[in-house]
């Protein structure tokens, strides 16, 4: 997925339910069909129609689950490209991206599909009831990977 930065993740062990779902993650670059591709959409549902199609494509495939919450396009969020929101007891809320992308016309829409994958594996772990933080370590795995 994305180039992650590198940060301190905490010490953990992983349980049996997160190993399950590490063992079913590829080690191939699931970006490599999005790179060089460029795609401009005319109309901000447009945008969202294609994301929510490609990330239950990419829910599917790895991870056998769907995409059971809306994924917006966010004209508010100006410092961060996505954010996954989940109630305070783990229930999953939304996914939104930010409207930057929509605005230029795309190039490259790999860094925008990474933006999206990273905020889906957020939420098939909170889903799944596992830790699904930027610093915990299943998450960081499946990122790496």
């Amino acid at each position: 997925m994305a180039k992650y930065y590198a940060k301190k993740v905490k010490q953990q062990e992983l349980t049996k339910d997160e190993l399950k779902v590490l063992s079913n993650i590829p080690t191939k670059d699931v970006l490599e069909k999005y790179k060089g591709v460029q795609h401009a959409f005319n109309k901000q549902q447009e945008m969202e129609n294609y994301l929510v199609k490609e990330a239950n494509n990419f829910l599917k495939k790895y991870f056998n689950e769907t995409l059971d919450i809306p994924l917006k396009i966010s004209p508010r969020m100006t410092s961060i490209l996505g954010l996954f929101y989940a109630t305070r007891n783990g229930t999953p809320i939304r996914i939104a991206i930010t409207s930057t992308y929509f605005r230029f016309e795309q190039k490259d829409i790999s860094r925008l599909m990474s933006t999206v994958f990273h905020e889906c594996v957020h939420y098939v772990l909170c889903k799944k009831g596992l830790r699904y933080f930027d610093d915990d370590l299943v998450f960081d795995m499946i990122l790496n990977r």
